[in-house]
């Protein structure tokens, strides 16, 4: 009809309603052919007037031509009818002046065929063909338009002339459209149109089986539900299996046979029983999958979700087969709410799909209901039994074919003017893929069909189908019974009846909805939860790592600045990215998240690639370091830089992207391996792997999303912009079934744009500010450090000038945000957090302890280079009791200097060298020269590493030292802080540092109770969230750490925690905060196992909602723990994969024990049942080691092994081993340390269980752990070291046993305790070796000491041997100096063996005893070493060194000057050694020792006296030469005229000679022969005019090359090689070239400092007495500044060029390659140039002398010194002997005495006896042990 006969018809539509009378005309109408009988009908079935007027208006305007509203007019004119007035008001109408629909229907069409179709030339294209295209494009338009035939060709030629009408070239009765031809899109959908009538019947459905292969128990499984549906008794099934009724006796089964079979049956019941059999005799006709299932047992079916109705289907709307839907519906319910009914069509049968898809349409339009028919499910009416329903299965189908048969069964059954409402009603088919996890040949879907009749759509209409073709008369379908049923007669009456009434029902239902709709999702709730299940950031602990799809090409770098931020927030612990290098491409190489997040954000990553974890990778085959994998998974583990993996290519190294597959094959390795790093070191299931999808180009991290998704399952969130991004990614990703489709749906966060996404993310994880911070410098003028150079340097937490003042709402001044934060950080200090930078900045938060001046005055006069001038890294330790303000004090004093110096914090130490490097970066930043030193706080780190990093700290600089041209500065001044639970006393604080303790002093008790007052005031005027009682930790200090408090605090809050875990965990942390040395803090993390609760595997998969609870909130059980347990615990961070992780410890150690003796208490336990249930937790038996388990792992293998700090040394074990053998006993301590070890395999804490043996005694345990731990770790000295100390220990034992006992040694006892201390010795001699060849572990000379020790404990045992025992110690003496003499019966007793061994002793005692003498006056000490973790025990083993010379002087020296008659001439000069040594001159150090005694120059001559008389005597040897050599320069540095008198010169060169020939053949030889021949021989102008007998300038070059490498001989821990630690100490040097004649051109450095003791390393160049005393030379600094080169003159005129080095790099070019003056000093490894400069004139920065040689001499022997000496080294054995004399006479006298009063007095004198005996054993014992 039309468009303008519709809008006359449209204007009028009240009218007609109202007035016209449609039955008088419908006859007429139908007479005329313009209604049909089923229009008639339908029109006739409206229950009134006015609804027969509408329905004939629709048939009427639906029709395709004009002659519908032509014959309404003429038969409105008819008598009978008499409705002129109607035809008059139609013709009358006056119609709006706009453009007719035809236009833009016109438009429509044409665009229609411009899509779809294409001009080419000899195709041919049906038009029955175009006609079906068209209507389904218009279809999606939800638009119906009748297309004929006739308006085809018109159409096509308006848009493609070209084309023409013409006969099919095939089908010459069909016409078609030449020139034609469907798009490629559509084109399999024509050629299927084109073949449709030769092609055979597709089908995927396989033959039913045929019924004679059907058994009898397949018969009887088919009866059973058919005799349930017919109500007969299911054990007919079971009687038809005995007879064996198979399917082809089925088939023939009649009614005789039944009655046979069943006799006793009624007539109906068989009637019945025939029915079921039909009934099974088509079920199992058909196809197998539908008919027949395997009998073995399925796994219960999965109950999948429905897409979302009225949506199209997403990538996540996949089905899985076999799996079931829900229950589908019999009857209308809430209209809104879909009705779901299920069909199983056979493949391809697109006729019944489309039939039932519109009658179950109709049938819902009709009922005005939602609905959705589901094709591929078996329904009800599919399937035997009920449990099937619902089960998908899936059909393969053609997806354009079925759209096509819909479209055109919605044509043919749909009355024309109810078209358009049922395409607008009814939905396009959608398709859901079905997936399986077997094999399937073909792509197969579930077809979906969605009904939306709403109400301003359907109206009131009624819904009538036509009859399928051939047939007459209509249909209404009606949702009855579970689907759709045709009505008739009365119900289709009642329906037209309430039709209205049902419309009316749904629209004000939808009306409804619409006011109450629900919001829209909140995704940034969603990703919050997915997150941190909702919980704040601060209270969770989770380790995201970023994965990044590619950009987009056209993306921007400013576009990536404004949204993506975020990462900085988020601080993931690695970034995985997929963005290629984009060298050639649109983009630029330098736009990227990498680049950008450096450059723009700040950031500082370790820029890595897929190839470094692969270890096949070139890199890797082509690396040196054989483990460079390990090395590099090693260093992620502990780095402070956080890595950004390049995964598809890296521009800079000429990585190239690769395409999927080549990524799969060369770089998936690398990616799996990286992956599996992580999946190791992140603690389980706290991971949080953010996928960020940026573009569609994410096909290679399609393939890495399998190895994601198994290794992190729930722990993924993919995060994407919008749907179209993510889409084909969510589908693929379900197909291959890689996740399911419900972890798809909730861990998907898609529609956020990433502006919201960036700000969601800071949102959460905090915004950080960022800023970069302000130094101080030299000049006086700050300079800014940028963020990324402050990033750059992550061990450090740098102080800034203007700390806290750069924060926005402080710069504004604004008061309410001051306050806020103001009151906030007081509260998390006082309830225990550790100090921040804005508790300083509010000042009246942190108290000033008694100690801070004097600390403070400590540290500046360091810092204003009030030091040694040889020390160039300061170190002030404050030493402070836990829990007293240690740290806070130490920060505090950061914060007062922060504007003068520039301050940091150590966080951590990952690698000594690297921290080092970045103080110095720090120290140099922005300077040009001599920078201040910065003040270094490092505070309770690992001693080890603190002094690695001092160690390399005062290398660096040294070499640092010579870049500068003013006065050389200190480098840096460390402020270390050392806890320790008993501080020295306060008369050792000059010594040892400052002391912080608990106890306060009144000010600071008055200070705390004021701030209490204010807090209490706060709190009632609810400015303070937390009452003031729960702020624990300054409720301590208020109290002065008053025990009582803290037990019932402890007990008050204890008694709170119910929960059984919770106390658990609080018995664990306080377990190990009381016993680890360093109050380390303890990863939340390691305590999930104990925490989460148990997965119970056995009760299979828990429901979706279940799940998704279980596996984010379970997993934060740190964010619900009780108050109570909040207030005890302090929650903070520490360092752990480049990243900070959360971390828990108790406030302080006295909390922490008051806490583990309350719940010791409450169960009844000891330490050691806590820490063995500790041990045997499932939190060590994971599999999964994570870095954060590994913290836990040392934490606790400290507790176990490491020996606390004391006043002096260290403690003799651990603290909780101390504390178990002190209220338990040592051999519990041994078995707890045997868990440990079988737990962690540890070689160090066998080595601990060695030594508790050793403390019981039990040396058979002792040396079978010693043993274990030896062969653990072969090549660990220190471990030796242990091995050996159980034979030392265990021959001590066997000395005090003689010495109380005192009895006789003979015989086996004897020879054991020999055999003993022979062992312990080899031992000991192995360890030397072992600390020769180890470079690891730093030097070791316990193995020289403990020899020494066992020799001297041997030699100790020796006098209760029966040829001794008598003896004083005079007939042992001759034994051991007198290789002739052996005493009688002494072989036969020992044996020749051991006795030869004895004899040995004398000459092998030598050599420890040199190497330890040359090591303290050859080697230099370092100022760091003060902090060594063996420094107090080096100090004590220096002291210990001079009992130990002492001992073995008492036993090998001799006593007088005067040669004992009867000897030969060789025994002479031997003796003259031995009396030699006893008097001191065992060496250049002992001989200057002598120099202050008051008898120095008697001594001297004394000395000088008896070894010249060996010089002179043939048998000479290079002690005697070098003894006479070093006593001769002792006399002439205190100016003894008589010393000038009696050796010339000339004879100390000659002795220099001799002392050179005879040296350089030993093994280890004297360096002194190199030392003294150079020195003395050093041509001078002065003794080349003497005319000497020197040796030649060519022989003083060969002697410098051997010189060194005899040194390097002799200590081979000075070596400098590859490997070495930093802590190899340098040779010292003691003698300079100077000014004057003879003696006087060798000048020993302390004359160069005279009484000043300031006057030590650089400065001592400008004094006095070194310009005029020291010789300055001439020489050319070569290239680098490493090196002199100096020219030599003989007195004969020849030249020789030596080149020497320098005492350290000479940095200043400007020198190098030119003439230069320099010192020349002798080193102990060779000479050496000091003080270069241009002229003549002193640099200070050109030279450095290294020794301090008044710190060793400080070491000597003081009064305390001397009565320790006299009492347990020298005179020992005449005290002790004197002593029991004493003790026998009193017990003679107390058997006579006559008078209680005389044996009161006798009782008393003994008892101080016995007193004195044991302190004077309990000396020599701690010589002979020597220090823990």
């Amino acid at each position: 009809m039309k468009a303008e006969y519709k809008q006359r018809l449209q204007l009028n539509w009240t009218f007609l309603e109202k007035n016209l009378n449609v039955d008088e005309i419908l006859e007429h109408c139908y007479e005329r052919g313009v209604l049909v009988m089923t229009d008639r009908e339908r029109i006739m079935g409206e229950p009134s007037r006015p609804d027969r007027v509408l329905k004939f208006l629709h048939i009427l305007m639906a029709q395709p031509d004009d002659r519908g509203y032509d014959v309404l007019q003429e038969v409105l004119c008819l008598p009978d009818v008499g409705q002129p007035f109607i035809r008059r008001r139609l013709s009358e109408t006056e119609l709006p002046q706009k453009p007719l629909p035809e236009d833009s229907n016109q438009q429509l069409l044409e665009q229609i065929i411009s899509d779809c179709f294409v001009v080419q030339k000899d195709s041919d294209c049906l038009v029955e063909h175009i006609i079906r295209i068209i209507r389904v494009q218009l279809r999606h338009q939800q638009k119906c338009l009748d297309i004929r035939s006739s308006d085809v060709f018109a159409l096509i030629r308006s848009v493609y002339p070209q084309m023409v009408l013409r006969k099919h070239r095939k089908k010459k009765h069909v016409v078609a459209i030449q020139n034609c031809k469907v798009k490629p899109e559509l084109v399999h959908v024509a050629e299927s149109y084109d073949d449709e009538d030769d092609d055979e019947e597709y089908t995927d459905t396989p033959a039913p089986i045929p019924m004679e292969k059907i058994s009898p128990e397949q018969v009887a499984e088919v009866m059973r539900p058919q005799l349930e549906r017919e109500g007969q008794d299911i054990g007919m099934a079971a009687r038809m299996e005995e007879e064996e009724i198979d399917g082809k006796s089925l088939v023939q089964l009649t009614e005789g046979h039944i009655e046979k079979l069943f006799p006793d049956l009624k007539m109906g019941k068989r009637i019945r029983l025939m029915d079921a059999v039909k009934g099974a005799i088509a079920e199992l006709q058909k196809p197998p999958e539908i008919a027949i299932r395997p009998k073995k047992p399925k796994p219960r079916r999965k109950l999948e979700t429905f897409r979302a109705f009225d949506t199209r289907p997403r990538a996540t709307d996949v089905y899985e087969k076999g799996h079931v839907l829900p229950e589908e519906q019999s009857r209308p319910g809430y209209l809104l709410e879909p009705l779901h009914k299920y069909r199983l069509i056979q493949a391809n049968d697109l006729a019944t799909l489309a039939s039932e898809a519109v009658q179950f349409a109709a049938a819902c339009m009709n009922e005005r209901v939602n609905g959705t028919i589901h094709f591929g499910v078996l329904g009800k009416c599919d399937c035997q039994r009920a449990s099937q329903a619902g089960e998908i299965v899936g059909f393969p189908l053609n997806k354009q074919q079925c759209e096509l048969a819909v479209t055109d069964e919605i044509y043919r059954a749909f009355f024309d003017e109810q078209r358009e409402v049922a395409l607008k009603s009814i939905r396009d088919p959608v398709y859901i893929p079905v997936v399986s996890q077997e094999a399937a040949s073909a792509e197969i879907f579930v077809v979906e069909v969605d009904v939306i009749p709403h109400s301003e759509v359907v109206g009131n209409e009624a819904f009538f189908l036509k009859p399928a073709s051939g047939k007459q008369g209509t249909a209404l379908f009606r949702y009855i019974d579970g689907g759709p049923t045709e009505v008739f007669n009365k119900e289709l009456l009642d329906f037209m009846n309430c039709k209205k009434q049902q419309t009316s029902h749904r629209r004000t239902t939808e009306q409804d909805t619409r006011a109450r709709a629900p919001p829209s999702a909140d995704l940034h709730r969603k990703l919050h939860g997915l997150l941190t299940d909702g919980n704040d950031f601060d209270v969770v602990d989770i380790f995201p790592v970023l994965f990044l799809s590619p950009l987009p090409d056209d993306i921007s770098t400013e576009y990536l600045v404004d949204n993506f931020c975020c990462i900085k927030s988020l601080q993931p612990l690695a970034v995985f990215d997929f963005d290629p290098p984009h060298s050639d491409s649109s983009r630029e190489t330098s736009t990227g998240l990498y680049p950008v997040m450096e450059n723009h954000f700040g950031q500082v990553y370790e820029a890595l690639t897929t190839d470094n974890f692969d270890k096949d990778s070139e890199e890797n085959k082509n690396s040196e370091n054989k483990d460079g994998l390990g090395k590099l998974l090693e260093s992620l583990a502990n780095s402070s830089f956080r890595p950004w993996i390049l995964c598809n290519g890296y521009g800079p190294l000429g990585k190239e992207e690769l395409k999927p597959t080549n990524w799969r094959s060369q770089r998936g390795q690398g990616f799996k391996e990286a992956l599996r790093f992580y999946k190791e070191e992140i603690p389980s299931e706290k991971a949080r792997i953010l996928i960020f999808l940026l573009s569609r180009n994410y096909d290679v991290l399609l393939g890495a999303l399998e190895e994601i998704f198994v290794k992190f399952p729930d722990q993924w969130i993919l995060v994407a912009e919008t749907e179209k991004v993510a889409k084909d990614l969510m589908a693929e990703v379900v197909r291959r079934m890689y996740v399911e489709k419900e972890a798809i749906e909730e861990r998907c966060v898609i529609g956020m744009p990433w502006s919201h996404v960036n700000a969601s993310i800071m949102k959460i994880f905090g915004y950080s500010v960022g800023t970069g911070c302000t130094l101080p410098s030299s000049t006086g003028s700050p300079c800014v450090m940028k963020e990324r150079d402050k990033n750059g340097l992550p061990d450090l937490e740098i102080l800034s000038m203007t700390q806290c003042t750069d924060e926005d709402f402080v710069r504004s001044g604004s008061y309410e945000e001051i306050e806020k934060r103001k009151r906030a950080m007081e509260e998390e200090f006082y309830r225990g957090k550790q100090v921040s930078w804005w508790n300083f900045f509010f000042q009246d938060h942190v108290l000033r302890r008694s100690q801070f001046d004097k600390f403070k005055d400590a540290v500046k006069a360091k810092l204003d280079d009030n030091i040694p001038d040889d020390e160039k890294v300061a170190v002030v330790t404050l030493f402070h009791q836990p829990g007293a303000g240690g740290s806070t004090t130490a920060r505090q004093i950061l914060w007062e200097l922060r504007k003068e110096f520039r301050c940091c914090v150590v966080k951590h130490i990952p690698d000594p060298r690297q921290t080092c490097e970045q103080i110095a970066t720090l120290r140099n930043f922005e300077e040009p020269e001599n920078p201040k030193p910065p003040l270094v706080l490092i505070d309770n780190e690992d001693e080890e590493k603190v002094f690695q990093l001092c160690s390399y700290m005062n290398e660096k600089a040294r070499r640092e030292a010579r870049d500068s041209r003013g006065k050389q500065k200190i480098f840096c001044v460390l402020v270390i802080c050392v806890r320790m639970t008993v501080l020295p006393k306060k008369k050792d604080e000059s010594k040892v540092g400052i002391m912080l303790g608990h106890d306060l002093e009144p000010e600071e008790a008055a200070w705390f109770r004021s701030k209490y007052e204010i807090l209490e005031e706060r709190f009632k005027k609810k400015q303070l969230s937390l009452h003031p009682k729960l702020l624990i930790s300054f409720n301590i200090l208020k109290e002065n750490f008053n025990p009582d408090y803290i037990r019932r605090t402890v007990d008050e809050f204890v008694s709170e925690i119910k929960d059984f875990k919770e106390k658990q965990l609080l018995k664990y942390i306080a377990l190990i905060n009381s016993f680890d040395p360093d109050f380390q803090l303890i990863p939340i993390s390691c305590f999930n196992v104990i925490m989460s609760p148990v997965k119970d595997k056995k009760k299979g998969s828990k429901p979706r909602l279940e799940r998704r609870r279980h596996t984010t909130g379970d997993t934060h059980w740190e964010a619900s723990l009780s108050t109570s347990l909040n207030v005890l615990l302090n929650r903070t961070q520490k360092r752990c994969l480049g990243a900070d992780i959360k971390a828990v410890r108790i406030i302080n150690n006295n909390l922490s024990r008051a806490i583990l003796n309350n719940l010791c208490s409450r169960d009844k336990q000891t330490v050691s049942d806590v820490i063995l249930e500790f041990l045997h937790t499932e939190i060590f038996r994971r599999s999964n080691e994570s870095s954060v388990q590994t913290q836990l792992v040392k934490i606790v293998k400290d507790i176990l092994k490491k020996r606390a700090p004391m006043k002096k040394g260290r403690a003799k074990f651990s603290p909780i081993i101390l504390e178990i053998g002190k209220n338990e006993d040592f051999e519990q301590a041994a078995e707890v340390l045997k868990v440990g070890f079988n737990r962690f395999d540890d070689p160090m804490i066998a080595q601990q269980i060695a030594r508790v043996y050793i403390h019981c005694s039990n040396w058979k345990e002792a040396d079978a752990f010693a043993r274990v731990a030896q062969d653990m770790k072969p090549k660990n000295s220190y471990l030796c070291d242990t091995h050996g100390q159980v034979y030392k220990e265990q021959l001590i034992g066997r000395w005090k046993e003689c010495l109380e006992n005192e009895e006789q040694l003979e015989g086996d006892k004897a020879n054991e305790i020999i055999d003993i201390a022979l062992k312990a010795i080899e031992i000991f001699r192995r360890e030397q070796k072992l600390s020769d060849a180890d470079c690891s572990t730093g030097y070791n000379n316990c193995g020289f000491f403990s020899e020494l020790r066992a020799l001297v404990t041997l030699l100790d045992c020796c006098r209760f041997l029966k040829a001794f025992k008598c003896d004083k110690g005079e007939l042992l003496h001759k034994f051991l100096v007198n290789e002739h003499f052996i005493p009688d019966g002494l072989n036969e007793e020992l044996g020749e063996d051991r006795v030869k061994l004895l004899k040995r002793l004398y000459h092998e005692y030598e050599k420890p005893m040199r190497r330890l003498e040359d090591e303290q006056i050859q080697l230099k000490e370092d100022s760091c070493y003060q902090y060594s973790p063996s420094y107090t025990n080096s100090i004590q083993e220096r002291r210990m060194f001079v009992h130990l010379q002492e001992c073995l002087d008492t036993y090998f020296g001799e006593d007088k000057d005067e040669v004992p008659a009867g000897g030969s001439p060789d025994d002479a000069c031997e003796y003259r050694r031995r009396r030699v040594k006893r008097r001191g001159g065992n060496s250049l150090r002992s001989i200057y020792g002598l120099r202050d005694e008051e008898n120095a120059a008697e001594e001297f001559g004394a000395m000088h006296k008896l070894i010249e008389r060996n010089v002179d005597s043939p048998y000479c040897n290079a002690f005697d030469l070098k003894t006479i050599l070093n006593i001769t320069l002792a006399r002439v540095s205190k100016a003894d005229r008589r010393c000038l008198e009696e050796v010339p010169l000339e004879r100390a060169l000659d002795w220099t000679q001799q002392l050179y020939d005879k040296s350089k053949l030993d093994t280890f030889p004297y360096l002194e022969a190199f030392l003294y021949l150079v020195m003395f021989n050093w041509p001078t102008e002065w003794r080349n005019k003497q005319r000497f007998e020197m040796v030649p300038c060519s022989k003083i070059k060969d002697v410098i090359k051997e010189w060194k490498e005899a040194f390097q001989n002799n200590h081979p821990a000075q070596k400098e090689e590859e490997g070495k630690k930093p802590d190899r100490r340098k040779g010292t040097t003691l003698f300079f070239l100077g000014e004057g004649e003879g003696f006087e051109e060798i000048v020993f450095y302390s004359e160069l400092q005279g009484f000043n003791r300031r006057h030590i390393g650089d400065s001592i160049w400008d004094t006095k007495v070194a310009r005029t005393r020291l010789k300055r030379l001439k020489g050319t600094l070569l290239h680098e500044g490493k090196e002199m080169s100096v020219t030599i003159m003989s007195p004969k005129g020849s030249h020789v060029q030596l080149v020497i080095p320098t005492s350290y790099p000479i940095k200043d070019h400007s020198l190098w390659q030119k003439s230069v003056r320099f010192v020349l000093g002798f080193c102990w490894s060779g000479p050496k140039a000091y003080s270069v400069t241009r002229d003549d004139r002193m640099d200070l920065n050109s030279a450095h002398t290294p020794l301090n040689f008044q710190a060793h001499r400080r070491n000597f022997d003081h009064k305390q010194q001397k009565m320790m000496s006299q009492q347990a080294v020298e005179q020992f054995w005449i005290y002790y002997f004197d002593n029991q004399t004493k003790l026998e006479k009193l017990e003679k006298d107390l058997r006579f005495c006559s008078t209680k009063k005389q044996e009161r007095a006798l009782q008393y004198q003994k008892k101080r006896l016995e007193r004195d005996r044991d302190l004077l054993v309990q000396k020599r014992t701690s010589v002979l042990q020597g220090p823990d």
